[in-house]
């Protein structure tokens, strides 16, 4: 899958542009803040081609796994193609989790 898919792809199953209020990535994982979490389809997410796995443990918050060097350039994606509308993208980094 391509970059800009998969970054299509996560945004669509944690409910759409309009639910994510905050977009970062660490070194593994990108990180998103929720406006509603049951708008999160954890099942499409896990079965979405190039995410590793989640982590939802904690309510208007979860992680998406993508492994190192993809969470990067989705950020950067959802950043410079403005994927998520309102929401606040954070410069892409490389801390670790």
């Amino acid at each position: 899958m391509e970059m800009r898919d998969l970054a299509k792809a996560i945004i669509k199953n944690v409910g759409g542009a309009d639910n994510a209020t905050k977009v970062e990535n660490c070194m593994t994982r990108v990180r998103i803040n929720v406006k509603d979490d049951s708008k999160i389809d954890e099942a499409a997410l896990k079965e979405t081609d190039g995410v590793l796995g989640i982590v939802h443990n904690q309510q208007g918050y979860v992680e998406v796994v993508v492994g190192p060097g993809k969470c990067r350039q989705v950020v950067d994606i959802c950043k410079k193609e403005k994927l998520f509308n309102g929401a606040d993208v954070a410069p892409s980094s490389d801390k670790s989790d």
